[in-house]
């Protein structure tokens, strides 16, 4: 970056011309923080839920289960913690999105390895192949997200944009360029909110009717 002549503050032109570069790196690492935080947030809800209908005695949370019940929700609150430090575009938010990484990565080859290890009832062939379409649409999806964010993570201009040097030397200094989300990405996000709040409260609300 160009200095001026006293060789310590950046020239005003050139701060607007790195912002604008790295704009679409802020907005994208802003939005990873949204979908980050949400799905921390509906991991925490569910482990919520479960422990309430564990605790009427309306489902039973066995042993074996336990370990990964506590494994999903430590997850889930490191995943609200990175997206909080995330959208503020903080360097502990790279370090979430590697958690999420790894836990999505993780996540994918244990599914691959139980592919075909459930002994099938005489006759559930057919429903067994649809199941098994929809777990390999689910194993690629999160494999491709994983290998996204480990990129994004690795990126040097995500590195940039989270270090502390960008936030005094760009940010600070050109107050009036504004990297908020898309009108349109915000609305998918409340839309995403939205099918998560039911697909956890829904099912939850299904048993305690069924209890009464």
């Amino acid at each position: 970056m160009t200095k001026s002549l006293t060789g310590q503050i950046p020239l005003v032109s050139d701060v607007v011309v790195e912002r604008e570069c790295h704009l679409g790196r802020e907005r994208t690492l802003k939005a990873i923080a949204a979908l980050m935080g949400l799905s921390g947030v509906t991991g925490l809800l569910g482990g919520l839920v479960t422990l309430l209908l564990t605790a009427t005695g309306r489902m039973e949370l066995p042993p074996k289960d336990l370990l990964g019940f506590l494994y999903g929700q430590a997850v889930s609150a490191a995943l609200v913690w990175g997206g909080s430090r995330l959208w503020r575009l903080d360097r502990g938010g790279l370090i979430a999105i590697v958690i999420w990484a790894a836990s999505l990565t993780f996540s994918a080859v244990w599914m691959i390895s139980s592919l075909g290890s459930t002994p099938l009832a005489e006759g559930a062939e057919d429903a067994a192949s649809t199941a098994n379409a929809i777990f390999v649409g689910v194993i690629i999806f999160m494999s491709l997200l994983a290998i996204y964010l480990w990129w994004l993570a690795s990126a040097r201009k995500s590195r940039r944009v989270v270090s502390q040097e960008y936030q005094k030397e760009v940010i600070q200094l050109t107050p009036r360029i504004s990297n908020r989300l898309a009108t349109s990405t915000v609305v998918c996000l409340l839309i995403l909110a939205a099918f998560n709040l039911v697909s956890v409260i829904g099912p939850a609300w299904t048993l305690f009717r069924q209890a009464d």
